[in-house]
């Protein structure tokens, strides 16, 4: 069985009764990965650059050219334009060079749809005098010259943006807003009691197994006790951030024949001129591309509807070809229309779609959003369990309460999958996530990472209720955690002895890495990683202890194995360059690029996993090594 195919195989085995295949994850057969004879053929696209110029790093200057632009026209004009039976022909979130007017002569009684997915804090969607505004966005890329962009009589384009905010009232709230936050607290109850019966499930019936620890019961019976608390003050009330849930998705499907995803987001700090974002994107000709309209219905579907959890949310239309925009409601009644397709292909190249989705299935699925709650109680828990046991002397009791919560946590636990699935959850909700994590747990040699971050800080930085929310669980904990406090920042515990005990070597890349191979690259600054190396070593060291391993092993094994490079350029230099790619390699065989990151967060994200050698040959060369080769060499040993 390939690595592919195992990978699609154990995502199945966690969603029972399929429900999530085709919307969270997929395999399907295509054409080509990457455009034959387009300016840019390759798979992955290197933003800014393309290629490597020659040429150190303080160096090399602006592009004159947008690759991401022209990576946007490759999609495009790739595209099969073949409209057989089909009434709409469907863009998603896409840049429209002048495919749409081409539809009108060959294709007139099609109606080209362009279905832009907005994410967080875009535009100010809610406001409406921002949204009439001829300086508004939408205004400004279709209608800047006082006349449609688009010329087909036919041509439609919907917004749709989608945020549930628990706590955002307005000043001055009218009847309708108190009735719609009546209704708010009822769902977000009962969101709340169902999180809270699957953590009773978990920690619950631990205690038989406890007796033999001295102290261990106590530890356990404490933890349990300020999981419910966490729930409700931390995740729910206060959150992650003010809205724990958006799209990240960065998706470019064309009419179910071209795609591109990846970590780029489509705005103007990519454009020409523009070189301070290192990034990466792939493009798939194919069946991929269907997956990744059917993950666009998904959205669109909830957006028809009203929610009474998510007052931000709105989705408009306008016709194209207007002079100026009228926009008008989307509901049930005048519905955005969807792809609705199914990949056909039987061979050609595999390729794995995983997304992280947001909403609740089966007997839960009249709850609202967000289900990734749980996947924030599972990442707090962890983070709370690591203050409270990590002693400066780890006991066996510390150790194995760690070791067997841990692997309890995990979508792999069959007593998690049943507490799950009793509530109508299945982790294939997070098929993006559970792929990064799963994939890293069986490298034999390497791992090659490139993220944004790391860690997450920002909401402990920038909430002052968040912190406070901080303090009062430090309080809480302050009986079992002997002086230990929990900073208020996120790690990814859960990944940390996937991505070191098994594998030659394993880096940190914000940016890349050099003779050995590497995990992951954090910038310094902007897009940056926070947390010091030394501060990241310790914490791995301190999970690989409390995994049983022994301590001086422990330490000898992140020292040896595990490597951390920032991102390429000094904080005080001349120039500076953020990562924002996010690309899991292991063993050079299995490739994921998408838009998840390996930070703890709880959006909507798109993944596309390959393991053809060539193309993941070609990423390696062209974009590992070159920002290796450029970046900073502060290495944790």
């Amino acid at each position: 069985m390939s690595l592919l195919d195992q990978l699609e195989k154990e995502i199945a085995e966690i969603d029972k009764g399929g429900v999530l295949r085709g919307i969270s994850y997929q395999k399907t057969w295509n054409e080509s990965l990457g455009f034959p004879k387009t300016e840019s053929p390759s798979y992955h696209v290197l933003i800014p650059y393309g290629k490597w110029p020659p040429g150190l790093k303080d160096e090399l200057n602006a592009p004159a050219a947008s690759v991401l632009e022209q990576a946007f026209k490759d999609v495009l004009s790739y595209a099969d334009l073949s409209t057989a039976g089909k009434t709409h022909f469907i863009i998603d979130i896409a840049h429209l060079d002048n495919i749409i007017n081409k539809l009108e002569s060959q294709a007139p009684s099609v109606i080209p749809v362009v279905r832009f997915l907005v994410g967080l804090g875009h535009d100010k969607q809610g406001d409406g005098a921002k949204w009439e505004s001829k300086e508004s966005s939408w205004n400004r890329i279709f209608w800047s010259d006082n006349s449609g962009l688009v010329k087909n009589p036919k041509a439609e384009i919907y917004v749709g943006y989608y945020g549930p905010n628990f706590h955002s009232p307005p000043q001055n709230p009218n009847e309708e807003h108190k009735e719609r936050k009546k209704n708010e607290k009822t769902e977000l109850e009962a969101g709340a009691t169902s999180v809270l019966q699957w953590a009773n499930h978990v920690f619950g019936d631990f205690g038989i197994y406890l007796d033999k620890y001295p102290g261990a019961k106590e530890k356990l019976s404490n933890f349990s006790k300020y999981t419910p608390g966490i729930v409700a003050s931390t995740v729910l009330e206060e959150g992650i951030a003010q809205t724990i849930s958006c799209n990240h998705a960065k998706i470019l499907a064309v009419n179910g024949s071209t795609m591109m995803t990846g970590g780029a987001n489509f705005w103007a700090e990519y454009q020409a001129g523009a070189m301070d974002i290192i990034d990466t994107q792939a493009k798939i000709k194919g069946d991929a591309t269907i997956s990744a309209h059917n993950y666009c219905d998904y959205f669109w579907k909830y957006l028809t509807r009203t929610h009474p959890t998510d007052s931000r949310l709105f989705a408009r239309m306008a016709k194209l070809n207007e002079k100026a925009p009228q926009w008008v409601q989307v509901s049930t009644k005048n519905p955005v229309p969807l792809f609705h397709g199914e990949p056909k292909a039987t061979s050609g190249i595999p390729v794995l779609t995983v997304a992280k989705l947001g909403d609740w299935v089966g007997k839960m699925g009249e709850l609202e959003y967000p289900v990734q709650i749980i996947d924030a109680v599972r990442d707090i828990a962890l983070n709370l369990l690591l203050v409270i046991l990590d002693e400066p002397k780890v006991t066996s009791q510390s150790s194995w309460v760690f070791y067997t919560l841990t692997n309890r946590l995990s979508d792999h636990d069959s007593k998690v999958k049943n507490t799950l699935g009793e509530l109508g959850i299945t982790p294939a909700v997070w098929a993006s996530r559970y792929a990064r994590v799963n994939s890293i747990s069986k490298a034999q040699k390497t791992v090659h990472m490139s993220v944004e971050f790391f860690a997450t800080w920002v909401a402990r930085e920038n909430s002052d209720k968040f912190r406070k929310t901080v303090d009062s669980i430090n309080a809480e904990l302050k009986p079992v955690a002997n002086g230990r406090v929990w900073d208020g920042i996120m790690w990814p515990v859960a990944m940390f002895p996937k991505s070191t005990l098994n594998v030659e070597s394993s880096r940190i890349l914000a940016c890349g890495w050099s003779s050995r191979p590497p995990i992951i690259l954090v910038p310094t600054r902007g897009y940056e990683d926070r947390v010091s190396d030394d501060d990241l070593t310790k914490r791995l060291i301190s999970v690989l202890t409390l995994m049983k391993t022994n301590a001086v092993e422990a330490e000898t094994i992140v020292r040896e194995k595990f490597h951390v490079k920032r991102v390429m350029g000094d904080v005080n230099g001349p120039r500076y360059y953020y990562n924002h790619s996010k690309v899991v390699c292991v063993d050079k065989k299995l490739l994921g690029m998408g838009s998840d990151n390996a930070y703890p967060s709880y959006n909507e994200e798109h993944t596309v996993w390959i393991e053809d050698g060539t193309a993941i040959d070609a990423w390696y060369k062209d974009y590992w090594v070159g920002l290796w080769d450029r970046s900073d060499v502060k290495e944790t040993h």
